[in-house]
């Protein structure tokens, strides 16, 4: 009788005790695999947006207080007047201070509901041709048109209105024809219409004085300074950080992993002191089989040979379940925190990572109860049968 023959007999004979190791080992591997990832993906979305937003500033006027929101401010509620409006003396301010040689772009924006086609919607009035420059994660499906009878509509918005490019909207007195659908930027812009400003204006008859400035520096180590300069000009505007803000949530998310990574560590020991007790409980069951193995001839080194072959088995068993298990959590945990809008992170490294350590385990979880199996003598043990 060979030693896998025996390895086999026993794991069939004792499944309980097997599926206890394996869930054990399963459990942490998940653990791993699904908090890992996490972390992953917690750094690289936080480094991917400021990447493309940390060098943008926004200029906004104090105290805008309505609900339709892009760029950090509110436009407007049923019922309620359009958002606050910045002065044209704001403007030029902004562009004349102290470090404008670092000013990428400086873009007025005005934002407006309306009625677009019969649907109340967000409607963006600024430069687009700029606007589509300084912002390359627009991704446009169709044509970016700079003319004042063109739009760009955002994903949802076009889902919700059903339009596609070369088809028309009507946005209060005015038809404008869809020059491109955004693919999803998970950002405003994805429930927006976007059309130039000055035609927004006159399609709504409305003052074509911006609501907001979105400031873009080519330099993002000078975005502190130009954002000092910007409120000494002017002291009556709130300027927004995406850089700051970006940061701030980084901090807060970063104990949150820690805290989670602690966790953790903590699964992973407790499933090894689980596996432990349950080879040592299984190896003073066994007294009588390995007195006999013993007597049979077996050496001490082909009873260790067993119990790691054993564990081996079940430590391959767990990789696979607890691996696949940590994918799904990894696929489907950041939409369950949907404030910190992360993006899944499945990096074979981790997985791999989780495949080793089931293996690692329950390599390191059979010394002890293989050093025990080796101090039994064969003739104690054939006395107990």
């Amino acid at each position: 009788m060979g030693l896998n023959t025996i390895v086999r007999a026993h794991l069939a004979r004792y499944r309980g005790r097997s599926a206890l190791v394996v869930l054990g080992l399963a459990m942490a591997v998940a653990a791993f695999v699904g908090m890992v990832s996490l972390v992953v993906s917690l750094h690289t979305t936080v480094e991917d947006r400021l990447a493309r937003f940390g060098s943008s500033l926004t200029v906004v006027p104090r105290r805008a207080q309505l609900s339709l929101e892009y760029g950090g401010i509110s436009v407007a509620t049923v019922g309620s007047a359009q958002a606050l409006s910045l002065e044209a003396s704001v403007l030029s301010a902004v562009q004349s201070i102290p470090s404008r040689a670092q000013l990428a772009a400086v873009l007025p924006v005005s934002l407006h509901a309306a009625q677009v086609s019969g649907v109340r919607s967000l409607v963006i009035g600024t430069d687009v041709a700029s606007a589509t420059t300084v912002k390359p994660w627009w991704e446009v499906v169709g044509a970016v048109i700079a003319d004042p009878d063109h739009a760009l509509i955002g994903l949802n918005a076009r889902n919700r209105l059903g339009v596609d490019p070369g088809d028309r909207l009507t946005i209060g007195r005015r038809s404008f024809v869809v020059g491109g659908v955004l693919k999803e930027t998970g950002g405003e812009e994805d429930n927006a219409i976007i059309v130039e400003r000055t035609a927004l204006a006159t399609a709504l008859g409305v003052d074509p004085s911006p609501n907001l400035i979105e400031v873009v520096v080519s330099n993002q180590a000078a975005v502190d300074t130009v954002l000092r300069e910007i409120e000494s000009a002017v002291p009556t505007v709130e300027v927004r950080s995406v850089k700051k803000s970006l940061e701030f949530k980084e901090r807060a998310t970063s104990s949150l992993a820690a805290i989670g990574l602690g966790a953790t560590v903590l699964v992973i020991l407790v499933a090894t002191l689980v596996v432990v007790l349950t080879m040592v409980a299984a190896v003073r069951e066994r007294t009588k089989e390995i007195g006999v193995l013993r007597a049979l001839g077996f050496r001490a080194r082909d009873v260790v040979s067993l119990l790691f072959r054993e564990s081996l088995v079940l430590g391959g068993a767990a990789a696979m379940a607890g691996a696949g298990l940590g994918v799904v959590g990894a696929l489907y945990g950041p939409s369950l925190i949907p404030r910190l809008e992360l993006e899944p992170a499945i990096r074979a490294p981790i997985v791999g990572g989780g495949l080793l350590l089931a293996i690692v385990l329950a390599t390191a979880a059979t010394i002890y109860p293989a050093w025990l199996a080796t101090r039994i003598e064969p003739a104690v043990a054939l006395r107990k049968i």
